[in-house]
């Protein structure tokens, strides 16, 4: 159990080094030099988040340390909002846990007041496994570890996901695979996982990460709105 949480202050190293930029961080090309087209197109107070590889050229050195739950979405907006609303849902055999439901904000940078801004950002979600002190078998919740970066910075936040059973055998990341809008005061899933014991579940490229969690015996879902 010594060597587990040895292992924890060490990610939580590698973590804040991806952040700081004090290492090759893994980001993505600013959106001044992106072929794609304006992400404002759809108007004002909109969200708009794109696929990322969180782990892209050099940063694939950060990957055994960061775990296999980890990765990131760009985020983007255009407004005079401050705040980023990050939340997260638990599934379970196609329904969602209420009362496993949290939610925090992070702040957007950029300028004070009611000033328009345009806003580019990292959203980076790094989550661990917390075995029980008297049964290394027993998955006892995960840390969750978010922060939105940009060039002026970064915020960070951190919080435990109960869980209390047998470790899975299964798992497979849930991803954006394609930019989407999300609309003022909607939250809506951007990244998770989805877990289970079977071999034979599968999951279906493509589709969003909560169509996908909606199918798994287990899904942990991260969602992302406006504030």
């Amino acid at each position: 159990m010594r060597l587990v949480k040895v292992r924890n202050r060490l990610t939580g190293l590698l973590m804040l080094a991806l952040l700081t930029g004090g290492c090759s961080a893994p980001t993505v090309s600013p959106p001044s030099e992106s072929p794609s087209p304006s992400p404002y197109a759809a108007g004002p107070e909109q969200l708009i988040v794109e696929p990322a590889d969180l782990f892209a050229g050099d940063a694939a050195k950060f990957s055994p340390f960061l775990g296999s739950y980890a990765g990131s979405v760009i985020v983007r907006y255009k407004g005079v909002k401050k705040q980023l609303s990050v939340s997260y849902k638990v599934w379970e055999n196609g329904k969602t846990s209420e009362t496993l439901v949290s939610q925090i904000s992070l702040p957007m940078g950029g300028s004070n007041g009611d000033t328009q801004k345009d806003y580019n950002g990292e959203f980076i979600v790094s989550v661990h496994q917390d075995t029980d002190d008297k049964d290394a078998d027993v998955l006892q919740s995960y840390t969750v570890t978010v922060s939105l970066k940009d060039s002026g910075g970064s915020s960070t936040s951190s919080f435990n996901v109960p869980v209390n059973r047998k470790h899975f055998t299964h798992s497979h990341l849930l991803k954006l695979y394609e930019k989407i809008t999300i609309p003022d005061s909607t939250p809506t899933a951007v990244w998770g996982f989805a877990a289970s014991d079977a071999d034979a579940v599968t999951f279906t490229s493509g589709k969003s990460p909560e169509e996908e969690a909606s199918k798994a015996p287990y899904a942990f879902v991260m969602y992302l709105t406006l504030e």
